[in-house]
């Protein structure tokens, strides 16, 4: 992927890849181009769901997106891979549902996870400015307080190096927050690959008529330590510290990790067709 720099030009481009009856399938792709390079390059993709939470009503009242076919060979790409996205997506939730929740719930009940070399906890409180014309947080501005925090997490693991976030998947977003909600973000290194660092992160609201703070969403970033990196010490390489486990918790999700790892690595590699 091409950095991107001060005075880059990024360009954007979008695309349905499949309508589903509530819900649809949006890939992007981003290039940059730098003053000294005339041609842009590409820096990073993504597919992205949204749903309808209103909208036209079918014959029997329910709520139905217009559907959109594929029209030629390379449409029908995107589309058939769409859907196996979308399967797989739903079977894998089913089937890590429960270790997630086992996780999530040590993360934010049991004070040993503060005992985590790389636990970091973060506070941001919504403005009007965060949301949207729905009135709840962008996705996008959750996504940036996220990484910010997840950052700081696999930062406490780097060693001789500068951290960067290479990608983040498995991001769900349960329930949305609102104007005056105060956030909280919750963020451990789950396992090191010498110089890539897995990082899961839970988001709790706490809205002011409410008791107690409940969770909204959650998700895992990579990070991996830049080549360009500055170390003081060029003997040394630069790299991730190995975790500690003390807890099953910790254990678990360390060993699943790897399964993990390699889904996203084999997802990568079919994101996103070259050109939208």
């Amino acid at each position: 992927m091409a950095p991107v720099k001060v005075n880059s030009l990024l360009i954007y481009r979008g695309q349905i890849t499949r309508v589903w009856n509530t819900s649809l399938e949006v890939a992007v792709r981003v290039e940059v181009q730098n003053r000294e390079e005339p041609t842009p390059k590409f820096c990073c993709s993504a597919l992205l769901t949204f749903v309808l939470i209103k909208g036209p009503l079918d014959d029997l009242g329910r709520l139905r997106l217009p559907q959109i076919y594929p029209e030629g060979a390379r449409q029908t790409v995107f589309y058939e891979a769409a859907d196996r996205r979308r399967i797989a997506r739903i079977k894998e939730s089913k089937s890590t549902n429960n270790e997630l929740a086992f996780f999530r719930d040590f993360l934010l009940l049991d004070p040993r996870a503060k005992e985590n070399p790389s636990y970091c906890e973060t506070i941001e409180f919504v403005l009007p400015t965060h949301t949207n014309n729905i009135q709840s947080t962008f996705g996008g501005q959750m996504m940036k307080w996220m990484e910010s925090c997840a950052g700081i997490s696999a930062g406490r693991q780097a060693i001789f190096s500068e951290v960067t976030s290479a990608s983040c998947d498995a991001l769900q977003f349960v329930k949305p927050s609102r104007v005056t909600d105060i956030l909280t973000f919750r963020s451990v290194v789950t396992r090191s690959f010498n110089t890539s660092a897995e990082v899961y992160i839970v988001v709790t609201r706490h809205a002011a008529s409410a008791e107690r703070e409940e969770f909204t969403n959650e998700g895992f970033f990579t990070f991996v330590c830049p080549k360009s990196s500055s170390n003081p010490n060029k003997d040394q390489k630069s790299r991730f510290k190995e975790l500690h486990l003390a807890t099953e918790p910790e254990k678990m999700m360390h060993a699943s990790a790897i399964l993990r790892r390699e889904r996203r690595i084999t997802e990568l590699k079919a994101l996103v067709p070259p050109k939208l």
